[in-house]
């Protein structure tokens, strides 16, 4: 189970993204693409597809983290449709 902060600021991306990126693609890909600043400490969330798995990427302190969360229980793609 994962749990969300309040501390943090948290962006949804809507966009079809390849889960198969890692640290550094994710970070291309926000900065490039979300036009966001990885490294101020916000927690980006990456959907699959059929919205069954997640990726969270995030920078803390001098590193950053990514996990990954697969088969999430009574997820559907209705409740991420809406753009953000």
């Amino acid at each position: 189970m994962m749990g969300m902060s309040a501390t943090f600021r948290y962006y949804v991306c809507t966009d079809e993204v390849t889960l198969r990126y890692k640290h550094k693609g994710l970070r291309c890909y926000i900065r490039e693409k979300l036009h966001k600043d990885p490294s101020n400490g916000d927690v980006f969330l990456f959907f699959s597809r059929d919205f069954r798995r997640v990726r969270l990427y995030y920078h803390y302190r001098n590193g950053e983290g990514i996990v990954a969360q697969k088969d999430i229980p009574g997820c559907t793609h209705a409740a991420f449709r809406t753009k953000i």
